[in-house]
């Protein structure tokens, strides 16, 4: 087990989006809510098998970490200036590079009512 977080069972049903959940009894603090996009990105780095998803390095939750390569993940579904600042700041204290990925589809909606 990684020494950055705990293990995730993955929950992978023919209903819901797949997803990793915590053990019963245990509340998860990172994420209160993710999208479908946001899912899609967690189980493509998850995949790699060289991804730490989910989680949380001296108190600070991550998308996710690449250790090897010194990385941490931001999932962004929406520009949020703040968010990215601390983000990248947060990594920076921890000597991370950091690595964002936006949801285009809120990004052209704006870009599409500025040049109207």
């Amino acid at each position: 087990m990684s020494q950055l977080h705990e293990q995730l069972p993955p929950k992978l049903g023919d209903i819901y989006e797949w997803h990793w959940s915590h053990k019963p009894g245990l509340a998860c603090s990172h994420r209160k809510t993710a999208t479908f996009w946001q899912y899609g990105w967690i189980r493509h780095y998850h995949a790699s098998g060289e991804w730490e998803m989910e989680t949380s390095l001296s108190g600070v939750d991550f998308d996710g970490i690449h250790p090897e390569m010194r990385l941490s993940l931001m999932l962004a579904h929406k520009l949020d200036l703040i968010g990215l600042k601390t983000f990248i700041e947060a990594s920076a204290q921890r000597d991370l590079k950091p690595v964002v990925i936006f949801n285009a589809k809120p990004l052209s909606d704006f870009s599409s009512r500025t040049t109207a």
